[in-house]
């Protein structure tokens, strides 16, 4: 018998994240370990994304991605939500981004 809790106990109740932009966004709402695309040129390829904030994201599961490399990840759930990334660094978990804003496709305007 275990005593540790189960993943979804250690997850936050509140994943999503806001950004203070306007008072009228609506907060983005994605769980750990949630499938995303990444678009480097004309290739999409599928990853697991990590973390979500503001301004960093970690993407698991992108080989091939150096510092520096500029990229649009795709985000999917109810509505697909795009924004532009540079490639900041590797770690353990995945490829960390910085992003530069991006494009919300439930509204069409940029963020």
């Amino acid at each position: 018998m275990t005593t540790l809790p189960s993943l979804a106990a250690l997850r936050p109740a509140a994943a999503g994240i806001s950004t203070a932009t306007a008072a009228t966004d609506r907060p983005l709402a994605y769980a750990f370990d949630e499938t995303c695309s990444i678009l480097v040129g004309w290739q999409r390829r599928d990853g697991v994304l990590r973390m979500l904030s503001p301004t960093r994201a970690v993407v698991g599961g992108v080989a091939g991605l150096r510092a520096g490399d500029s990229l649009r990840l795709v985000l999917y759930r109810d509505e697909v939500v795009v924004r532009d990334c540079r490639v900041t660094g590797t770690t353990l978990q995945g490829v960390e981004l910085s992003t530069m804003g991006g494009v919300d496709a439930r509204e069409g305007a940029l963020q």
